[in-house]
């Protein structure tokens, strides 16, 4: 279909004075004998038309990055100051020729941990130097900071939605589908996430099984009837004020079905038409239970899809690994994300792009 240009500019504050550059150019011009003037080529910005019930605030260039742009939105599914840093966003991050060409391309979606936001991915792991020259669009999507990616079961006060996966799954996608040239089918879009956001992406894959079929998860917690797992869900909640049976209701067994349901070990069976990838470390250090516990968990998962029947590749790495410049210590930390995420570049290439790797 075709795509209208985007109707947002990139100041929120209105229309830009005259600079340095431009006062100079007028300058230049006057002690030329008033030649006239080229009018200077605005930045390109790609398309933000509202969407699948997301309403677009604005779209920008995101400074001191060549390839990415934020969208400030709004949704009818998701309160926008319900745990978000920056308000509701996404962060697109285009190939190098997508202006300068007419091609579709296949499509990564990204997720944060907790706590977090949608620019961690860009500034915390490198995502634009780890992605320079594949041809897949990367959209790094907010994911709140202890949304846990999931419509939640419990109350967050004050009439707040915090429908997160439907958010992200029936609105987001199809969003970025109707704005940017993908191609907007199973096979060429995929999702990964780390920590939470892994959780979050295994999760999706197997509930939307339509929509990916790639999914990869950086030090996920997977397994939510370990009892690490379930007590770093609590804490997280409770020490940032949100109801701690909000995602998944009552944690105390018998009343802990919602745990269960959610579990991704449970539907490990799911991803039989998915190419899967796990990663996870051994920990900084003995005590460093957050990155143990996702190893762990990690663990028990790739145990649930061997017993399915579910090929997959798993990567326990130890402490202070190197790849490509980059160095993990082996613990829960973005520094070990970027590191794992160029590991797998070239297996997510070839999922996403029919084994081309481009």
């Amino acid at each position: 279909m075709d795509r209208m240009p985007p109707t947002v500019i990139d100041d929120i504050d209105g229309p830009r004075r005259p600079g340095r550059r431009v006062l100079a150019a007028v300058a230049v011009g006057a002690l030329a004998w008033f030649a006239p003037m080229t009018p200077a080529r605005a930045e390109p910005l790609p398309p933000a038309e509202d969407a699948n019930g997301i309403t677009v605030q604005r779209v920008e260039r995101v400074e001191n990055l060549d390839r990415s742009y934020d969208y400030r939105i709004s949704s009818d599914k998701v309160t926008d100051d319900v745990q978000t840093t920056y308000g509701l966003s996404l962060r697109v991050t285009l190939p190098e020729d997508y202006f300068s060409s007419d091609r579709d391309y296949p499509v990564l979606y990204i997720y944060n941990g907790n706590p977090g936001n949608y620019r961690e991915w860009t500034e915390k792991a490198g995502l634009e130097d780890a992605t320079d020259g594949t041809e897949v669009i990367y959209v790094s999507v907010e994911g709140g900071e202890t949304s846990w990616y999931t419509d939640w079961k419990g109350s967050n006060g004050s009439g707040r939605k915090n429908d997160w996966r439907t958010f992200h799954n029936e609105q987001v996608v199809p969003f970025i589908d109707a704005n940017l040239r993908t191609i907007a089918d199973r096979d060429h879009r995929g999702v990964a996430g780390f920590s939470m956001g892994g959780f979050g992406a295994i999760r999706y894959a197997q509930q939307y099984p339509e929509l990916y079929s790639y999914a990869a998860s950086f030090s996920g917690g997977l397994d939510l009837e370990d009892q690490v797992i379930r007590g770093a869900v609590i804490g997280s909640l409770t020490v940032q004020g949100w109801n701690p049976y909000g995602p998944f209701g009552p944690v105390v067994w018998p009343k802990d079905g919602g745990w269960k349901e959610q579990n991704p070990v449970r539907h490990a069976g799911d991803l039989a038409d998915t190419t899967v990838s796990l990663y996870a470390g051994s920990g900084a250090n003995d005590a460093d239970i957050f990155e143990r516990g996702a190893g762990w968990s990690t663990r028990t998962f790739a145990r649930s899809l061997a017993a399915a029947g579910v090929e997959h590749r798993f990567d326990m790495y130890g402490r202070n690994v190197t790849y490509q410049g980059r160095r993990c210590n082996g613990g829960h930390n973005w520094d070990c994300a970027g590191l794992a995420f160029v590991t797998e570049r070239e297996r997510m290439l070839d999922a996403l792009t029919d084994g081309s790797g481009g």
